[in-house]
């Protein structure tokens, strides 16, 4: 009786260890990651931007005074006082933007960053805020004239800048450009410029115009565009939270006013694009 016992016991308990092995364990499901960027900011009551003091007129370092001032510096100024934080300006090394801000050693860049099809998949970009063109900047006396006289030249780029996927894009239209020259900064290539090293550098209009303007930087503009661009806020992947928070208060500026007069200060209109 025992013995009879003691194999249905077995059987029973294979059964259940059968069964159990077979029936399918219920898939957990990955937790989506938490998006705390905004309550972050509103916690510690500061923003941390990331940015190039070398981008006149975006943000850059009054010679007199030392103070970091541009459009740029003026409007993120303008949005962190609607959100009721303070700003905190970290000059950084361009080409390590996209660790500082995986890493959160920044919390935005806000700095004439471009719009690209592959930045949107490796970072969250705000609306575009101002629209601009890439162009050429040669030396004021020399002979280059079109983007046609500058193939088979020496053309300088800073380093990560999304201008060096511009002129890839501009020599497909104009049946290709010089090779590329790649400087740390924007400021190393111009002075390459000057000192005959380089062609021609491909900037921002708007920044090579104000070198030339407001700097009597001994610089000329190609009259044809590389192609159009705009400028956007860039976060760290995921952070939509702080994106669309900084996006209202931008809308907020544009319905006061206060974007347009920005705007008038550093290019003498109203270039903006927020709420148009």
């Amino acid at each position: 009786m025992k013995k009879s016992f003691k194999i249905l016991f077995l059987i029973i308990i294979s059964g259940v260890l059968f069964n159990t092995a077979c029936t399918p364990r219920a898939v957990r499901k990955p937790l989506k990651r938490k998006d705390t960027s905004l309550a972050r900011i509103l916690v510690k009551r500061e923003i941390v931007i990331g940015m190039e003091d070398n981008f006149p007129p975006f943000a850059f370092r009054d010679k007199k005074t030392g103070e970091l001032k541009g459009f740029d510096i003026d409007m993120t100024k303008a949005f962190c006082r609607v959100l009721d934080v303070k700003p905190r300006f970290e000059i950084i090394d361009w080409a390590q933007k996209d660790y500082l801000l995986s890493t959160r050693a920044i919390d935005c860049i806000v700095n004439g960053f471009s719009y690209s099809p592959s930045r949107a998949k490796a970072f969250t970009l705000s609306d575009p805020y101002l629209r601009t063109a890439g162009v050429l900047a040669v030396m004021k006396d020399s002979s280059y004239h079109s983007i046609e006289d500058v193939k088979m030249k020496q053309i300088g780029v800073q380093t990560s800048s999304s201008m060096i996927a511009t002129i890839r894009t501009a020599a497909k239209k104009y049946g290709g450009l010089a090779s590329i020259q790649t400087f740390s900064s924007a400021d190393d290539a111009l002075l390459a410029l000057k000192d005959g090293y380089i062609d021609a550098v491909a900037h921002d209009v708007l920044v090579v115009n104000d070198l030339i303007m407001n700097h009597n930087e001994p610089f000329r503009i190609i009259p044809q565009a590389l192609d159009a661009d705009e400028y956007v806020i860039a976060f760290k992947r995921g952070d939509l939270a702080l994106k669309k928070k900084i996006e209202a208060a931008l809308l907020v500026l544009a319905e006061t006013g206060e974007i347009e007069e920005i705007s008038k200060k550093w290019f003498g209109s109203n270039i903006s694009v927020i709420g148009r």
